[in-house]
């Protein structure tokens, strides 16, 4: 009952700034955007102390999912399908064809912290407040997202997980995501989707929509090794790494984001937004349960992620 009043007074406030809006997220992120995962993974997580520029702040500590941008996967170059954009008509536009690696995609994250754009969470939820719309470089232009070479020049590590029985262990990570645990310690996995492997977009155009849920968890790998995206949220079983680069002290994230140069899968939720809607789904989950009937001939053949990501954060009273 709770969830059925909450999502009617949300419709109620914003219905009239998103009627007759385009279904694309960007356009209409209401309609295209899976709320109800928001209200299913608030969660109180006890109490927090943090200190601040002015002093000490004190509260309570909560679990919090929150919408942080999209990622396009698309056929054509310098298209935005999340805008309805072509960046000129003069753009070679390729990526439809097939060629030895399989299908060449082009894939685009698109900075949109929905809370704050839509301006709609209350303060003392703390969530990202930024108003910043981003594009970020394409993979166009991206010489590691177009070589497999430069990749691994990039990332020589993944050079050790391209052997069969690194690929074999990946199967434990599919179970594993498949229950929405996705196991963090196997970062060159990608649960049932297949493996994360080098930053080069191409796929096997066996199964686009599922290849186009992996092509969006390898660009958040990358956004991680640029660091563009942080940790926000506990992750016990890579206390390790952190043990390692901060002499035994795991960092806790519930004050401020700490730098993590991987992939953090089970930070990270996903649902598609375009061209079908469909709720929120953990990196990796096996296919069969969300994939059907999630693409069309034409335009239903590019694909839009809205990524969520989960957080710690505290929330209280500022002391002195």
């Amino acid at each position: 009952m709770r969830r059925i009043l909450l999502i009617l007074v949300v419709f109620i406030l914003f219905l009239p700034a998103f009627a007759g809006a385009d279904n694309r997220p960007c356009l209409n992120p209401f309609s295209t955007v899976d709320w109800t995962f928001f209200y299913d993974q608030l969660e109180f997580k006890g109490v927090c102390a943090c200190s601040t520029d002015n002093g000490i702040k004190v509260g309570m500590k909560w679990k919090v999912a929150e919408p942080i941008g999209f990622i396009e996967v698309v056929r054509k170059s310098y298209y935005y399908p999340c805008l309805d954009m072509k960046l000129g008509d003069t753009l070679k536009m390729s990526g439809t064809n097939y060629g030895k690696h399989g299908v060449k995609k082009n894939v685009h994250y698109i900075k949109y912290p929905v809370f704050g754009i839509m301006n709609i969470i209350l303060d003392y939820l703390c969530v990202e407040k930024n108003t910043n719309f981003d594009i970020a470089p394409p993979s166009e232009l991206d010489p590691r997202q177009n070589d497999d070479q430069l990749s691994i020049l990039f990332q020589p590590e993944k050079l050790l997980y391209a052997n069969p029985v690194a690929q074999a262990i990946c199967f434990a990570d599919c179970a594993s995501s498949s229950t929405g645990n996705p196991m963090n310690t196997l970062n060159w996995c990608a649960g049932c989707w297949g493996t994360i492997g080098t930053l080069a977009t191409n796929s096997a155009g066996a199964d686009p929509v599922i290849e186009s849920a992996l092509l969006a968890t390898k660009q958040i790998d990358l956004l991680h090794a640029d660091f563009q995206l942080w940790k926000y949220s506990d992750a016990p079983d890579l206390d390790y790494v952190a043990q390692a680069a901060q002499a035994g002290i795991v960092a806790d994230t519930t004050c401020s984001p700490k730098t993590f140069p991987r992939i953090i899968k089970t930070q990270y939720y996903m649902n598609m937004s375009y061209p079908v809607v469909s709720k929120a789904i953990p990196i990796g989950d096996f296919g069969i349960k969300w994939s059907f009937f999630k693409q069309y001939p034409g335009s239903g053949e590019d694909f839009i992620w809205t990524v969520w990501r989960i957080r710690n954060c505290c929330t209280g009273f500022q002391f002195p």
